[in-house]
Protein backbone atom coordinates (compact mmCIF):
# COMPACT_ATOMS: atom_id res chain seq x y z
CA UNK A 1 0.00 0.00 0.00
CA UNK A 2 1.22 3.50 -0.79
CA UNK A 3 -1.27 5.65 1.13
CA UNK A 4 1.17 6.65 3.87
CA UNK A 5 4.00 7.37 1.44
CA UNK A 6 2.35 9.61 -1.17
CA UNK A 7 0.86 13.08 -0.85
CA UNK A 8 -2.76 13.63 -1.77
CA UNK A 9 -3.44 15.69 -4.89
CA UNK A 10 -6.45 17.92 -4.32
CA UNK A 11 -8.81 18.87 -7.17
CA UNK A 12 -8.41 22.27 -8.83
CA UNK A 13 -10.91 24.86 -7.64
CA UNK A 14 -12.96 26.83 -10.17
CA UNK A 15 -14.20 26.05 -13.65
CA UNK A 16 -11.82 28.22 -15.66
CA UNK A 17 -8.84 25.97 -16.27
CA UNK A 18 -6.27 25.44 -19.03
CA UNK A 19 -6.30 22.21 -20.96
CA UNK A 20 -2.58 21.62 -20.45
CA UNK A 21 -0.16 22.12 -17.58
CA UNK A 22 3.46 21.85 -18.70
CA UNK A 23 5.47 21.68 -15.49
CA UNK A 24 9.26 21.94 -15.70
CA UNK A 25 11.11 20.76 -12.56
CA UNK A 26 14.68 22.08 -12.46
CA UNK A 27 17.79 21.91 -10.34
CA UNK A 28 20.94 23.58 -11.66
CA UNK A 29 19.58 23.05 -15.19
CA UNK A 30 20.05 26.50 -16.75
CA UNK A 31 22.62 25.14 -19.21
CA UNK A 32 19.85 23.26 -21.02
CA UNK A 33 16.70 25.04 -19.84
CA UNK A 34 16.53 27.45 -22.78
CA UNK A 35 16.29 24.52 -25.23
CA UNK A 36 13.53 22.97 -23.13
CA UNK A 37 11.52 26.18 -22.95
CA UNK A 38 11.91 26.97 -26.64
CA UNK A 39 10.72 23.50 -27.64
CA UNK A 40 7.49 24.23 -25.73
CA UNK A 41 7.04 27.80 -26.96
CA UNK A 42 7.25 26.61 -30.58
CA UNK A 43 3.91 24.87 -29.99
CA UNK A 44 2.48 27.23 -27.38
CA UNK A 45 -1.31 27.09 -27.42
CA UNK A 46 -1.71 30.32 -25.44
CA UNK A 47 -2.05 30.98 -21.68
CA UNK A 48 -5.77 30.17 -21.56
CA UNK A 49 -5.11 26.69 -22.96
CA UNK A 50 -1.60 25.96 -21.70
CA UNK A 51 -0.08 26.66 -18.30
CA UNK A 52 3.72 26.63 -18.52
CA UNK A 53 5.61 26.81 -15.24
CA UNK A 54 9.19 26.19 -14.16
CA UNK A 55 9.48 24.80 -10.61
CA UNK A 56 13.04 25.19 -9.37
CA UNK A 57 14.12 23.05 -6.43
CA UNK A 58 16.17 25.80 -4.71
CA UNK A 59 19.11 25.55 -7.13
CA UNK A 60 22.20 26.88 -5.34
CA UNK A 61 24.00 28.10 -8.46
CA UNK A 62 21.20 29.25 -10.82
CA UNK A 63 19.11 32.43 -10.80
CA UNK A 64 16.30 30.57 -12.50
CA UNK A 65 13.64 33.29 -12.23
CA UNK A 66 15.78 35.87 -14.03
CA UNK A 67 16.89 33.31 -16.61
CA UNK A 68 13.33 32.24 -17.44
CA UNK A 69 12.18 35.85 -17.76
CA UNK A 70 15.02 36.62 -20.19
CA UNK A 71 13.89 33.74 -22.42
CA UNK A 72 10.12 33.91 -22.20
CA UNK A 73 9.21 37.28 -20.68
CA UNK A 74 6.00 36.98 -18.68
CA UNK A 75 4.69 33.99 -20.65
CA UNK A 76 6.17 31.38 -18.33
CA UNK A 77 5.73 31.39 -14.58
CA UNK A 78 8.68 30.46 -12.40
CA UNK A 79 8.39 29.26 -8.83
CA UNK A 80 11.49 28.70 -6.70
CA UNK A 81 11.11 26.38 -3.72
CA UNK A 82 12.03 28.13 -0.44
CA UNK A 83 14.04 25.01 0.46
CA UNK A 84 15.18 21.96 -1.44
CA UNK A 85 12.51 19.25 -1.57
CA UNK A 86 14.52 16.64 -3.42
CA UNK A 87 13.60 15.13 -6.76
CA UNK A 88 10.47 13.28 -5.62
CA UNK A 89 9.17 16.16 -3.53
CA UNK A 90 9.62 18.66 -6.35
CA UNK A 91 7.91 16.35 -8.85
CA UNK A 92 4.90 16.01 -6.57
CA UNK A 93 4.79 19.76 -6.04
CA UNK A 94 4.69 20.18 -9.83
CA UNK A 95 1.50 18.11 -9.87
CA UNK A 96 -0.02 20.08 -7.01
CA UNK A 97 0.69 23.38 -8.80
CA UNK A 98 -0.71 22.12 -12.13
CA UNK A 99 -4.17 23.48 -12.98
CA UNK A 100 -4.74 21.91 -16.39
CA UNK A 101 -6.75 18.84 -17.29
CA UNK A 102 -3.62 17.14 -18.66
CA UNK A 103 -0.26 17.34 -16.89
CA UNK A 104 3.17 17.00 -18.48
CA UNK A 105 6.27 16.89 -16.26
CA UNK A 106 9.14 17.86 -18.57
CA UNK A 107 12.62 17.81 -17.05
CA UNK A 108 14.59 21.04 -17.40
CA UNK A 109 17.08 19.41 -19.77
CA UNK A 110 14.71 17.47 -22.05
CA UNK A 111 12.64 18.53 -25.07
CA UNK A 112 9.42 17.95 -26.98
CA UNK A 113 8.98 17.86 -30.74
CA UNK A 114 6.35 19.91 -32.57
CA UNK A 115 2.88 18.42 -32.22
CA UNK A 116 3.53 16.75 -28.87
CA UNK A 117 0.59 18.35 -27.06
CA UNK A 118 -2.00 18.40 -29.84
CA UNK A 119 -1.34 14.79 -30.83
CA UNK A 120 -1.32 13.50 -27.25
CA UNK A 121 -4.54 15.37 -26.54
CA UNK A 122 -6.18 13.63 -29.49
CA UNK A 123 -5.31 10.26 -27.95
CA UNK A 124 -6.80 11.27 -24.60
CA UNK A 125 -9.96 12.47 -26.31
CA UNK A 126 -10.28 9.26 -28.33
CA UNK A 127 -10.87 7.18 -25.20
CA UNK A 128 -12.05 8.48 -21.83
CA UNK A 129 -10.62 5.38 -20.11
CA UNK A 130 -7.06 6.38 -20.99
CA UNK A 131 -5.40 7.84 -17.88
CA UNK A 132 -1.94 8.48 -19.31
CA UNK A 133 -0.31 8.67 -22.74
CA UNK A 134 3.24 7.45 -23.41
CA UNK A 135 5.16 8.88 -26.36
CA UNK A 136 7.94 7.10 -28.18
CA UNK A 137 11.25 8.74 -27.29
CA UNK A 138 14.39 9.71 -29.10
CA UNK A 139 17.66 10.28 -27.24
CA UNK A 140 20.18 13.10 -27.68
CA UNK A 141 23.62 13.82 -26.27
CA UNK A 142 24.46 16.74 -24.03
CA UNK A 143 25.27 18.93 -27.03
CA UNK A 144 21.91 18.16 -28.64
CA UNK A 145 23.25 15.78 -31.27
CA UNK A 146 21.20 12.67 -32.06
CA UNK A 147 22.15 9.59 -30.03
CA UNK A 148 19.58 6.86 -30.74
CA UNK A 149 15.91 6.19 -31.33
CA UNK A 150 14.00 4.49 -28.54
CA UNK A 151 12.12 1.28 -29.33
CA UNK A 152 8.44 1.32 -30.24
CA UNK A 153 5.91 -0.12 -27.82
CA UNK A 154 3.57 -0.99 -30.70
CA UNK A 155 3.32 -0.01 -34.39
CA UNK A 156 0.41 2.43 -34.02
CA UNK A 157 -0.91 5.23 -31.82
CA UNK A 158 -3.91 4.68 -29.56
CA UNK A 159 -4.82 2.33 -26.74
CA UNK A 160 -1.78 0.35 -25.54
CA UNK A 161 -3.30 -3.01 -24.61
CA UNK A 162 0.12 -4.62 -24.17
CA UNK A 163 1.62 -1.86 -22.01
CA UNK A 164 1.89 -3.77 -18.73
CA UNK A 165 3.35 -6.91 -20.32
CA UNK A 166 6.00 -4.87 -22.17
CA UNK A 167 6.72 -2.44 -19.34
CA UNK A 168 7.16 -5.08 -16.65
CA UNK A 169 9.37 -7.08 -19.02
CA UNK A 170 11.83 -4.21 -19.40
CA UNK A 171 10.40 -1.71 -21.89
CA UNK A 172 11.79 1.70 -20.88
CA UNK A 173 9.64 4.81 -20.33
CA UNK A 174 11.21 8.17 -19.48
CA UNK A 175 9.30 10.83 -17.54
CA UNK A 176 9.28 13.44 -20.37
CA UNK A 177 7.43 10.93 -22.56
CA UNK A 178 4.44 10.70 -20.19
CA UNK A 179 1.35 12.91 -19.98
CA UNK A 180 -1.34 12.22 -17.38
CA UNK A 181 -4.90 13.34 -16.72
CA UNK A 182 -4.80 15.45 -13.58
CA UNK A 183 -7.86 13.64 -12.23
CA UNK A 184 -5.77 10.45 -12.35
CA UNK A 185 -3.17 12.02 -10.06
CA UNK A 186 -6.05 13.09 -7.82
CA UNK A 187 -7.00 9.43 -7.47
CA UNK A 188 -3.55 7.80 -7.14
CA UNK A 189 -1.64 10.59 -5.35
CA UNK A 190 1.85 12.00 -5.83
CA UNK A 191 5.21 10.27 -6.27
CA UNK A 192 6.22 7.71 -3.64
CA UNK A 193 8.52 9.25 -1.02
CA UNK A 194 10.20 5.93 -0.25
CA UNK A 195 12.17 6.24 -3.50
CA UNK A 196 14.90 8.89 -3.39
CA UNK A 197 16.43 9.37 -6.84
CA UNK A 198 15.65 6.68 -9.39
CA UNK A 199 12.66 4.45 -10.08
CA UNK A 200 10.06 6.91 -8.78
CA UNK A 201 8.73 7.30 -12.31
CA UNK A 202 8.49 3.54 -12.90
CA UNK A 203 6.51 3.17 -9.68
CA UNK A 204 4.15 6.00 -10.66
CA UNK A 205 3.46 4.78 -14.21
CA UNK A 206 2.93 1.26 -12.87
CA UNK A 207 0.53 2.51 -10.20
CA UNK A 208 -1.44 4.42 -12.82
CA UNK A 209 -1.56 1.40 -15.15
CA UNK A 210 -2.96 -0.72 -12.30
CA UNK A 211 -6.18 1.29 -12.39
CA UNK A 212 -6.28 3.10 -15.74
CA UNK A 213 -5.75 2.36 -19.42
CA UNK A 214 -2.57 3.61 -21.07
CA UNK A 215 -2.43 5.32 -24.46
CA UNK A 216 0.54 5.34 -26.83
CA UNK A 217 1.91 7.92 -29.25
CA UNK A 218 3.89 6.02 -31.87
CA UNK A 219 5.57 9.13 -33.26
CA UNK A 220 8.80 9.97 -31.38
CA UNK A 221 7.75 13.33 -29.93
CA UNK A 222 9.60 13.17 -26.57
CA UNK A 223 13.34 13.90 -26.49
CA UNK A 224 15.49 12.66 -23.60
CA UNK A 225 18.95 14.17 -23.06
CA UNK A 226 21.85 12.05 -21.80
CA UNK A 227 24.76 14.08 -20.45
CA UNK A 228 27.58 14.01 -17.93
CA UNK A 229 25.78 16.14 -15.33
CA UNK A 230 22.66 13.98 -15.25
CA UNK A 231 21.61 12.85 -11.78
CA UNK A 232 20.94 9.32 -13.04
CA UNK A 233 24.57 9.05 -14.22
CA UNK A 234 25.96 10.18 -10.87
CA UNK A 235 23.89 7.75 -8.83
CA UNK A 236 24.91 4.91 -11.15
CA UNK A 237 28.55 5.73 -10.42
CA UNK A 238 28.25 5.61 -6.62
CA UNK A 239 26.00 2.55 -6.49
CA UNK A 240 23.06 4.26 -4.80
CA UNK A 241 20.91 3.50 -7.82
CA UNK A 242 20.56 -0.14 -6.78
CA UNK A 243 18.73 0.56 -3.50
CA UNK A 244 16.19 2.70 -5.33
CA UNK A 245 15.69 0.11 -8.08
CA UNK A 246 15.13 -2.60 -5.49
CA UNK A 247 12.68 -0.45 -3.54
CA UNK A 248 10.81 0.53 -6.71
CA UNK A 249 10.48 -3.07 -7.88
CA UNK A 250 9.19 -4.24 -4.51
CA UNK A 251 6.59 -1.47 -4.34
CA UNK A 252 5.40 -2.13 -7.89
CA UNK A 253 5.30 -5.85 -7.15
CA UNK A 254 2.93 -5.12 -4.26
CA UNK A 255 0.63 -3.17 -6.61
CA UNK A 256 0.19 -6.25 -8.79
CA UNK A 257 0.23 -9.02 -6.20
CA UNK A 258 -2.36 -11.63 -7.08
CA UNK A 259 -2.60 -10.56 -10.74
CA UNK A 260 -1.45 -12.32 -13.89
CA UNK A 261 1.63 -10.06 -13.94
CA UNK A 262 3.01 -11.19 -10.57
CA UNK A 263 5.51 -13.66 -12.05
CA UNK A 264 7.20 -10.88 -14.03
CA UNK A 265 8.49 -9.25 -10.85
CA UNK A 266 10.42 -12.34 -9.78
CA UNK A 267 12.08 -12.26 -13.21
CA UNK A 268 12.78 -8.57 -12.62
CA UNK A 269 14.42 -9.41 -9.27
CA UNK A 270 16.83 -11.74 -11.04
CA UNK A 271 17.52 -9.18 -13.77
CA UNK A 272 18.25 -6.42 -11.24
CA UNK A 273 20.66 -8.71 -9.38
CA UNK A 274 22.43 -9.82 -12.57
CA UNK A 275 22.86 -6.25 -13.79
CA UNK A 276 24.05 -5.20 -10.33
CA UNK A 277 26.88 -7.73 -10.46
CA UNK A 278 27.89 -6.45 -13.88
CA UNK A 279 27.95 -2.93 -12.42
CA UNK A 280 29.96 -4.24 -9.45
CA UNK A 281 32.56 -5.70 -11.82
CA UNK A 282 32.79 -2.41 -13.74
CA UNK A 283 33.24 -0.50 -10.48
CA UNK A 284 35.97 -2.89 -9.34
CA UNK A 285 37.86 -2.56 -12.62
CA UNK A 286 37.69 1.23 -12.44
CA UNK A 287 38.89 1.30 -8.83
CA UNK A 288 35.56 2.47 -7.40
CA UNK A 289 35.60 0.15 -4.40
CA UNK A 290 32.69 1.81 -2.61
CA UNK A 291 30.37 1.28 -5.57
CA UNK A 292 31.67 -2.30 -5.89
CA UNK A 293 30.76 -2.95 -2.25
CA UNK A 294 27.29 -1.41 -2.59
CA UNK A 295 26.40 -3.21 -5.82
CA UNK A 296 27.68 -6.64 -4.79
CA UNK A 297 26.42 -6.68 -1.19
CA UNK A 298 22.98 -5.19 -1.84
CA UNK A 299 22.50 -7.55 -4.77
CA UNK A 300 23.26 -10.60 -2.59
CA UNK A 301 20.85 -9.35 0.08
CA UNK A 302 18.08 -8.86 -2.44
CA UNK A 303 18.40 -12.05 -4.48
CA UNK A 304 19.96 -14.91 -2.56
CA UNK A 305 21.24 -17.30 -5.17
CA UNK A 306 24.55 -18.93 -6.07
CA UNK A 307 23.94 -17.61 -9.57
CA UNK A 308 25.27 -14.31 -8.27
CA UNK A 309 28.76 -15.73 -7.75
CA UNK A 310 28.77 -16.89 -11.37
CA UNK A 311 27.47 -13.55 -12.68
CA UNK A 312 30.06 -11.52 -10.75
CA UNK A 313 32.97 -13.84 -11.66
CA UNK A 314 32.05 -13.84 -15.33
CA UNK A 315 31.63 -10.05 -15.39
CA UNK A 316 35.07 -9.58 -13.81
CA UNK A 317 36.70 -11.92 -16.32
CA UNK A 318 34.80 -10.59 -19.36
CA UNK A 319 36.90 -7.83 -20.94
CA UNK A 320 33.83 -6.26 -22.56
CA UNK A 321 32.73 -4.95 -19.14
CA UNK A 322 34.95 -1.94 -18.55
Amino acid sequence: MTENFVDSILPVEGNKRPIWSVMIPTYNSNEWLADTINSILKQDLGPEIMQIEVVDDASPKDDTKTFVKEIAGERIQCYVQPQNLGLVGNFTDCIKRARGHYVHILHGDDLVEDGFYIKNQAIFESNSEIGAVISRTKYINGDGSFRTMGPALQPFSGLAKIFKERYFSGFGVNTPAVTVRREVYEKVGGFDKRIANLGEDREMWSRISRWFEIGYQHEALAVYRIHEAALSKKIHEDGSVLKDLIKSNEIVSDHFKGTEFEYLFELKREKIARNAQISAAKALKSGNFNAFRVYSMESFRYYRSLKQVYWLSRAIIDKSYK
